[in-house]
């Protein structure tokens, strides 16, 4: 009897009936930075879920999926899905860049395509099509609300954080232009270097007289100051020389006592190099006390090298830069939010902030971190949500826990000096909840400059 169902079994296969549970997911709504990261990182945009419900293998499984006018179809395939079993196919589909970063936000179609062949070797299809909600390239999304579950995006600003755009390379190389920078020979980044301030001087020192110009002077500051110009009386001369505090007391009580007070007396071409032993106030003296009616036009150059701090050298790299850009007339301006689900606001890219001259406080944020990263210097975004505010901010050193902080909303109308001040005092008033995104942090996670 048994061997009879067996029979029958064979001549008469059981119906097949059901349909293996096909389930697919895809992010929506999804954003170019978003995009962008995923690629890099790897991570599947689509995941296809295909079950057997059936007490044999189902063989020669293939899916596709393409995004309608922005994808070519890719494919994934599965030998064969155990009974009772299930397989879950990945996707991350390369999409045309020109249309997905030139366009305002827009709804495009997923489509997948399945194929496989049942326990009977009957070819089976499956097709479905999904909207999705591509975001406009501006689009930053901070957050999305999932029932209790809110997930933070805000590291991916990161991505607006763009140094090597062009517009960015311009703007680094005219403000190594700026009197900070050329003082320092260049934007050295985090390399040692000497601050050299150069200044000339045209003095009409009348006879009997004398003057001096005052000079502050770290220790180890070395001077180099020459007589370019000595003109007036038959020698065409004057008594010149560098003094400290005291050596000026001593020479000044010399002439109310009308003692002597050894000075070189010296010609055009003369010159004075000094290194200072110790921070003081230091004068470089013209006398022409000597003489009874010959006045002196005198002119000269004065050299100092000035050995500065590790803090120093990146604020006089940030000033450089900030003047820069308030010089091209940049002012604050509110733009307009995005419309995209979730927490989220339209954010400029550097090279638009750039272009019209002006943004909100993330757009500055950004526009001065893609400047800052540019330099190698180890820049932070900081999000104060307790006000909806940001800043930005440049570690003093490298392994340095000190930081200087910016307000960049007031670049049109502040000193360099003046938005240091307050961003620091926004940062202490607000730091409860601020979050600190790291450019560098974010370039290992595989947020990289939007393209």
């Amino acid at each position: 009897m048994e061997f009879l169902k067996n029979q029958i079994k064979k001549i008469f296969p059981e119906k097949i009936e059901v349909f293996p549970s096909i389930t697919w997911e895809v992010i929506n709504p999804l954003s170019p930075a978003q995009y962008q990261y995923l690629v890099e990182k790897r991570i599947p945009i689509v995941k296809i879920i295909i079950s057997n419900p059936w007490n044999k293998s189902i063989e020669n499984i293939q899916a596709s999926i393409r995004v309608q006018d922005i994808s070519d179809w890719i494919m994934s395939s599965c030998k064969k899905i155990d009974p009772k079993n299930l397989v879950t196919l990945k996707f991350t589909p390369l999409l045309q860049q020109e249309k997905l970063y030139s366009c305002e936000e827009r709804n495009v179609n997923f489509e997948i395509k399945i194929s496989f062949e049942d326990p009977r070797g009957k070819v089976r299809n499956y097709s479905d099509t999904k909207i999705v909600r591509i975001l406009a390239k501006n689009d930053m999304i901070w957050s999305i609300k999932q029932g209790e579950f809110e997930e933070d995006f805000s590291q991916l600003i990161a991505a607006w954080v763009t140094p090597k755009d062009d517009e960015i390379q311009s703007l680094i190389h005219e403000s190594a232009n700026n009197v900070n920078a050329k003082a320092m020979r260049g934007l050295v980044g985090y390399q040692e270097t000497e601050y050299i301030s150069e200044m000339k001087e045209k003095i009409k020192l009348p006879a009997k007289k004398y003057q001096s110009i005052k000079i502050h002077l770290r220790q180890g500051c070395q001077i180099s100051s020459i007589l370019t110009n000595v003109d007036g009386g038959s020698g065409n001369d004057v008594n010149f020389a560098l003094l400290n505090p005291e050596d000026m007391v001593i020479f000044e009580r010399a002439l109310r006592l009308s003692s002597q007070f050894a000075i070189p007396r010296v010609q055009s071409g003369y010159r004075i190099n000094f290194t200072a032993p110790v921070e003081n106030d230091y004068f470089l003296l013209f006398d022409n006390h000597f003489s009874t009616f010959a006045d002196k036009n005198i002119g000269v150059s004065i050299n100092i090298i000035s050995p500065i701090t590790h803090g120093e050298i990146v604020k006089y790299q940030l000033k450089a830069i900030y003047e820069t850009i308030q010089q091209k007339g940049y002012n604050y301006v509110n733009t307009p939010i995005s419309y995209a689900p979730g927490i989220s606001q339209r954010v400029k890219r550097p090279s638009e902030t750039i272009r019209l001259r002006g943004g909100n406080c993330i757009d500055g944020v950004v526009l001065f971190a893609s400047c800052f990263e540019s330099l190698i210097l180890d820049t932070y975004i900081i999000l104060l949500p307790q006000i909806g505010h940001s800043i930005v901010a440049v570690r003093e050193w490298k392994d340095s826990n000190q930081f200087i902080f910016l307000e960049t909303t007031f670049t049109g109308s502040k000193t360099f000096e003046e938005s240091i001040r307050i961003g620091y005092e926004t940062l202490k008033k607000y730091e409860n909840g601020a979050k600190w995104i790291g450019i560098t942090e974010a370039r290992n996670k595989r947020i990289m400059p939007l393209t």
